[in-house]
């Protein structure tokens, strides 16, 4: 068995003699160079992710990298000056060298020495290198265990995979199981793994808590009954230790072709796979067709400069970070007609219909481009902790769809986790209409953009500076409801600005209702306006409750006009009962009360009384949905026409 050596320091002089740099695991390499540098390994600006760095100012220090305990790697690198910000300035002449990682353990050859494979592994002891040859070999079951060896296969001139290991449906094709005490991790490159068969997990790779790297490998045609056709990757039982999640690493791997129960192409759980210019495609499952990483906490799946297109019933799903290179779309782009996508296509018409098309609101918002539209279909839609709702930089149209009664029959619902909707910047005005968020943490966050919200709920939320928090947009809020939510510093909504552009807010029409400022003396229950400009018009905001002031806030910077709103019933403050804090425009028909009157049965436009204009109202929505409801049952029928020809007249009567 190869044994590790003490540990040695390397230096590498960007821009200097290009030469191969032979290293052992635990040894570090100090990369000297310019400021503004970056170093990776991979092509240029084309990175695999295994070595990364920079030399950055002020100090301009040298990078360092420790070597991981690898049986064995071949790393390219490039050094690329970058840009201020952060982009490489110029990857046609970037500085390129290589890096060699050798234990010193013997090499295995198949055929030469072993026949099998199965023998060769047998054979190896941790550090050896498993060498073989171009062929087709028909073996199954087969079993690393946790030894930390190098399998490695032949290529084509093309550098794909030349050697095929087919298990011809009698079995798993690879099995890798915990980590070698010696400290080795396995490598395993340039293998296509087909023809797996298994009825529980992982059809052609089990990695169980193995920190292994998975090379230039293509997973073809695999089944199994469980999760993971093609690789199925989890933490459980022994491996590192607390805090240390399993990661295996799958660079430049094809998934194409595989099927099981969850997780077509790979399924990972308990622990943090990583997978880095991968191409998943055509797999099927009856959930997660490409992609499926189970929802536990801590575990999430990294998907960077990756293609995942084409998959069935859908692309990606659980906990995975989709990095800005990578794409997950129903369709493949494949100009060249080689039948691999070279990318993916995005929708023809604009329009991310959910879930028709995009199974889930994450993935729609991870694909959608500036003009579009997400139009999501009637019904409740769960997120899960690591799904993001976030735009940056573009202007869309998020619209949901509205039930009989005209609100909004689309539900988010974050189950008490999970964020809301979150868009920063974008030169257009991104439009969100007809939402129902419940249950989510900082639901609606508008930052440094314009954008109209109409009739929307936002319910039994958690916030922060408000449920809905603007930071220096212009923002038209109409129609939207917020109720029974609670936030530290604000439980309705808030308008603070950060330097730069002022917030201009108009709120027409909106109820901010029996909403929580958590905090003490400083929090704010319905509506706080700390910087820019806002309106109140037809608005209503009651029964709100706060550690501070509960009503309406207008900071000394900040400017408010207020025309027919209601302001009534909050309680701030060791019961203060003041509605509104600081100065604003009365622009007339203002009722601000310390007690809210009760409401008025039937008096549909608000005026005060029940008359013809109520009963014309009703008799427009009856028996068709519940806008001339009287008694609570959702509904208009003849029991709500009784009850408003028996309240007719003047409320205050």
């Amino acid at each position: 068995m190869a044994s590790l050596a003490e540990a040695e320091t390397h230096t590498i002089e960007i821009g200097g003699e290009v030469n191969t740099l032979v290293v052992a695991p635990g040894d570090t390499v100090v990369f000297q160079g310019p400021c503004l540098t970056i170093v990776q390994s991979g092509q240029p600006c084309i990175a695999d992710g295994v070595l990364e760095g920079a030399i950055y100012p002020p100090f301009c220090e040298p990078f360092t990298w420790e070597v991981p305990q690898f049986t064995w790697a071949e790393l390219p690198f490039y050094a690329v000056q970058i840009a201020g910000d952060g982009t490489p300035a110029d990857c046609d002449t970037a500085w390129t060298g290589h890096i060699s990682v050798t234990t010193g353990g013997i090499t295995i050859q198949v055929p030469d020495d072993f026949a099998t494979i199965e023998a060769a592994i047998n054979a190896a002891d941790d550090g050896d290198t498993i060498s073989i040859a171009a062929g087709t070999y028909v073996e199954h079951d087969l079993s690393l265990g946790s030894k930390g060896i190098r399998i490695t296969g032949e290529t084509d001139a093309e550098g794909n995979p030349a050697v095929t290991i087919d298990a011809q449906q009698q079995g798993r094709v690879m099995s890798i199981n915990g980590e070698s005490a010696s400290g080795f991790v396995p490598l395993i490159q340039n293998i296509v793994f087909t023809g797996g068969s298994s009825p529980v997990d992982g059809g052609g790779l089990n990695c169980t808590t193995s920190n292994a790297t998975i090379r230039n490998c293509h997973f073809i045609d695999n089944w199994c009954g469980g999760r993971g056709g093609g690789v199925y990757h989890t933490g459980q039982s022994a491996g590192p230790p607390p805090g240390q999640p399993v990661s295996a690493r799958f660079v430049r791997c094809l998934f194409t072709g595989n099927t099981a129960d969850e997780g077509g192409g790979i399924y990972g759980r308990l622990g943090v796979p990583e997978l880095v210019s991968c191409i998943v495609t055509e797999n099927s499952a009856t959930v997660g067709g490409g992609i499926n990483q189970c929802s536990c906490k801590y575990a999430v799946m990294s998907v960077g400069d990756t293609i995942v297109c084409g998959n069935s019933p859908d692309q990606a799903v659980g906990h995975v970070a989709l990095g800005a290179s990578s794409c997950a779309t129903p369709w493949c782009d494949d100009p060249d007609g080689d039948g691999q996508p070279d990318g993916c296509l995005y929708d023809n018409d604009g329009i991310l219909n959910v879930p028709d098309e995009y199974a889930t609101i994450a993935l729609a918002f991870q694909n959608v481009t500036d003009g579009n539209t997400i139009a999501i279909a009637a019904g409740t839609y769960l997120l899960e902790e690591a799904q993001e709702l976030f735009i940056s930089e573009i202007s869309i149209t998020i619209s949901g769809e509205t039930g009989p009664d005209g609100l909004p029959a689309t539900i988010i619902d974050g189950q008490g986790a999970a964020f809301g909707i979150h868009v920063v910047r974008g030169d257009g005005t991104t439009i969100i209409e007809n939402l129902h968020l419940t249950r989510c943490v900082y639901p609606l966050s508008l930052i440094q953009c314009r954008a109209d919200v109409t009739n929307c709920i936002i319910d039994t939320c958690i916030g922060y500076y408000g449920v809905i928090s603007l930071f220096n947009s212009i923002v038209n809020l109409s129609s939207c409801t917020v109720t029974g939510n609670q936030g530290t510093f604000g439980g309705g909504v808030m308008v603070v600005d950060q330097g730069g552009q002022s917030s201009e807010v108009t709120m027409v029409d909106c109820v901010i209702d029996a909403n929580i400022g958590a905090y003490p003396v400083y929090a704010i229950g319905g509506v706080g306006v700390f910087d820019g400009q806002a309106s109140l018009t037809g608005c209503t905001v009651r029964n709100n409750t706060s550690g501070g002031i509960a009503g309406v806030y207008v900071a000394a910077e900040a400017t408010m006009t207020m025309a027919t709103t209601a302001v009534c019933g909050n309680v701030g403050y060791e019961g203060d009962t003041t509605q509104i804090s600081g100065e604003y425009t009365d622009d007339g028909g203002n009722d601000v009360e310390v007690d809210c009157p009760e409401d008025c049965v039937g008096d549909f436009d608000g005026t005060g009384d029940v008359g013809v204009d109520d009963l014309l109202a009703l008799l427009a929505a009856y028996q068709s949905n519940g806008n001339g409801d009287c008694d609570g049952d959702g509904d208009t029928d003849v029991d709500d026409l009784l009850i408003l020809i028996g309240v007719w007249g003047s409320c205050n009567a």
